[in-house]
């Protein structure tokens, strides 16, 4: 059995070659003989293994492409139990072969077996100029795929084991499985939540909150924001397209927008209060705004990089972010509003108003805060409460969700809310 995969960094992130530099190193080092043989090295449009990277830069120089990405990394390992270093021949005669693929058709290579480990393994080094056209290489998640099916056919002419594609995805479930196998990116999704959070929120707070209702965590850091949707997959918000859009100042932009356009009028703060503790104070006025509960409440200001301790041991409620004094609950104004009392009977009746917005049972006086509502109640209609490897934002936007047309058609025949395109 070979698995063959694109080189990756310790954390599991291809790697790049962005420079001159990485591409001489790593042409070295897969053809150094204390790794592999001479008769194990090879290449295409490559006369000279030792001489690679002179070569490459050759190609590169007379297309004029001598910049971004150099290189390509791919590696090939086989099963110890399957071959042995005595069958090193055989690992490199199915090296040869991998690059007759008609995707690597015009590129120059360099290819090595490398004895060095206890399993045998090929490394390919592919000029990402192509020596005949100078296009610089692409590589679609399709094409890797045939890739990896090309190397498992070789597989079965030598007479290796072959992965069962099958098991890949065992443990998914099935919305996880297809989304997969489209190609739906679980970044992708994060933006399309945050996107949503952005059209309703009017808080930080607030903003934290829907994301947690629609599965994902978040780290509001000094410099950056993290979205968390597992121990594996977390993403900054600069890493989103355009990253402009995302900026932490943009979103603060979003917040007031939406606080003007849904007629929320902030409270007032005393003057002399310094500024920790206005930013203190904002952050758990809007926090006490939205959370249905105390753990929520705790949850969302955890999450600003506010500890809050909370207990029966003290009466009052603190909040302290790393290298500032902490803040009591009763330096907040009106003193009576954030008592603990006060606090817990907040949360029950956003409890209850959440609840109606749910139903879609919201009513209310102004036309903006039954606008809102109606967006609070898609939002967590067809995006809250997901299950783990789930894709809702991009299933809804390829239009392929029947549960959503079905959902959307009943809203229809009900009349529910305002058509708000009229």
């Amino acid at each position: 059995m070979a698995v063959f995969i694109p080189a990756t960094d310790k954390r599991g992130r291809e790697i790049s070659y962005n420079s001159k530099e990485v591409m001489k190193k790593v042409l070295v080092y897969i053809n150094k003989l204390e790794k592999t043989k001479p008769e194990l090295r090879g290449g295409i449009y490559l006369l000279n293994p030792d001489r690679a990277y002179e070569e490459f830069m050759l190609t590169k120089q007379a297309w004029g492409k001598t910049d971004k990405r150099m290189c390509i990394h791919f590696i090939q390992s086989f099963r110890p139990d399957e071959l042995s270093k005595e069958d090193a021949g055989t690992a490199f005669q199915i090296a040869e072969e991998m690059m007759q693929h008609q995707k690597f058709q015009g590129f120059q290579i360099s290819y090595a077996t490398h004895l060095d480990r206890d399993h045998i393994h090929n490394h390919f080094i592919i000029n990402t100029v192509n020596f005949e056209t100078g296009y610089k290489w692409q590589c679609s998640k399709e094409d890797l795929e045939e890739l990896k099916g090309y190397s498992d056919q070789l597989c079965v002419k030598y007479e290796l084991s072959v992965i069962d594609r099958s098991q890949i995805y065992k443990g998914k479930s099935e919305t996880q499985k297809q989304a997969e196998q489209k190609g739906i990116s679980w970044k992708r999704e994060i933006q399309l939540a945050v996107d949503q959070a952005l059209r309703v929120a009017a808080s930080q707070s607030e903003f934290i909150q829907l994301m947690n209702r629609q599965g994902y965590r978040v780290k509001w850091n000094p410099k950056y924001v993290t979205f968390i949707a597992s121990e594996y997959q977390a993403v900054r918000n600069w890493r989103f397209d355009p990253p402009e859009a995302y900026t932490k100042e943009r979103f603060q932009e979003c917040f007031k927008e939406n606080a003007r356009r849904f007629q929320r009028t902030p409270e007032e703060v005393k003057e002399e209060a310094s500024a920790y503790r206005r930013e203190a104070f904002f952050a758990v006025r809007d926090a006490a705004a939205i959370a249905t509960s105390q753990e929520e409440f705790i949850q969302i200001l955890e999450q600003q990089q506010y500890h809050v301790r909370w207990d029966d041991t003290h009466e009052y409620i603190t909040f302290q972010k790393p290298g500032h004094q902490a803040v009591r609950n009763r330096n907040f104004y009106p003193k009576e509003a954030y008592t603990k009392e006060a606090l817990l009977e907040k949360f029950e009746s956003n409890k209850e108003t959440l609840k109606k917005i749910e139903k879609g049972t919201y009513v209310s006086d102004s036309i903006e805060e039954v606008k809102r509502s109606d967006m609070l109640y898609y939002l967590l209609r067809f995006f809250g409460s997901p299950k783990q490897g789930d894709y809702p934002h991009q299933t809804r936007e390829r239009g392929d969700s029947i549960e959503y047309l079905k959902e959307r058609q009943k809203e229809r025949e009900k009349g529910k809310g305002v058509d708000w395109e009229i």
